[in-house]
């Protein structure tokens, strides 16, 4: 399948919901200009729980884990969206170099059933479990993202965002004896 696709893109006003809260997910969006607004019904009304800008994507859980949308977007200015499909998810993913998408796979799932550390203290955990040590030596460092040359933007920012998702689970702390990482190629792969 050609990688050389027509890019998808939509345009919204001020004020046009993307998605509500409780939709099925059918797509997920880089926003390539503009704001979005990601608001959450409470019992007191819509709250605004977070601002996202260009090169931000959102709505990308639902297309991964098909949960339904957890908020409503809505754009906070004239944006305009990159848009995603779950079957050229699927086929980004499949294009992805063996061990990249062995670790954005190992990645989702860690993400999907642990909590944040800060929530897991809140319960009583204190030190890093096993599940913990095993995705540190899968979880590419920050050096390591700045050094890969990707040519797709979504896939970049979706890579990206789910490392920052894992890397929010850990706890704060490297273990004593940090795991050996493998050094990066010499010649930086093109995703």
């Amino acid at each position: 399948m050609s990688q050389a696709r027509v890019v998808q893109r939509e345009m919204f006003k001020r004020g046009d919901r993307v998605f509500k809260e409780g939709d099925k997910g059918e797509k997920a969006y880089l926003i390539e200009k503009g704001k979005i607004a990601i608001v959450k019904q409470s019992p007191q009304g819509p709250i605004v729980v977070a601002s996202i800008g260009d090169k931000a994507i959102f709505g990308e859980m639902a297309l991964i884990d098909g949960s339904s949308r957890m908020a409503t977007a809505v754009a906070a200015e004239d944006t305009i969206c990159i848009i995603l499909n779950a079957r050229t998810l699927a086929d980004k993913l499949r294009a992805l170099p063996q061990k990249l998408r062995f670790a954005f796979e190992n990645m989702v799932e860690y993400v999907r059933k642990t909590l944040p550390f800060d929530s897991r203290q809140k319960a009583g955990a204190t030190a890093e479990t096993a599940q913990d040590a095993r995705i540190r030596l899968i979880l590419p460092t920050p050096l390591d993202l700045s050094t890969m040359k990707w040519e797709d933007p979504f896939m970049k920012a979706l890579f990206e965002m789910i490392c920052e998702y894992t890397r929010r689970r850990l706890p704060p702390n490297a273990p004593a004896t940090p795991p050996v990482v493998p050094k990066p190629p010499e010649d930086p792969l093109t995703y």
